[in-house]
């Protein structure tokens, strides 16, 4: 698929459908969009799915996004599912760290954060609050 053209792309948003056509359209490009593109897409209704579809993007192409958008994953219903994707191939800075003992599954994410990318990407102050996590002893081991 031929990536459409910005003027063609604002003329969609502004279509009642267009939540269902850039949802569509950014699960068949073979890359992630670019991030100003993002932004705009992401003042739609079906925006969690959105995000959700550019993370996976992001993993298969290597790159990593801004910090902006990084804390962005955070805004959504589903952003337990948006970050535990994020981090099966990128480290989160040192605020999306904090942002994350904000989630029901802060343990899961910070253990699979640690998995992935060892102790040493931790903040200090994610380091502090692991220890509030029930399973904060499994987290310190996999350090």
């Amino acid at each position: 698929m031929n990536p459409l053209c910005d003027k063609v792309l604002h003329k969609i948003l502004k279509h009642r459908y267009a939540p269902q056509v850039i949802l569509a359209y950014i699960k068949e490009l073979p890359y992630p969009c670019a991030e100003e593109d993002l932004r705009d897409y992401l003042i739609l209704s079906n925006a969690d799915q959105i995000m959700l579809e550019y993370v996976k993007k992001l993993i298969k192409s290597s790159k990593s996004c801004s910090e902006d958008i990084e804390a962005r994953m955070f805004d959504y219903p589903n952003a337990p599912e948006i970050v535990l994707e994020y981090i099966k191939q990128f480290k989160l800075s040192g605020e999306s760290q904090y942002k994350v003992f904000g989630l029901k599954n802060a343990d899961q994410i910070m253990l699979e954060l640690v998995k992935r990318h060892g102790g040493n990407v931790l903040s200090a102050e994610a380091q502090n609050l692991i220890q509030d996590l029930p399973n904060a002893k499994e987290i310190m081991a996999a350090m």
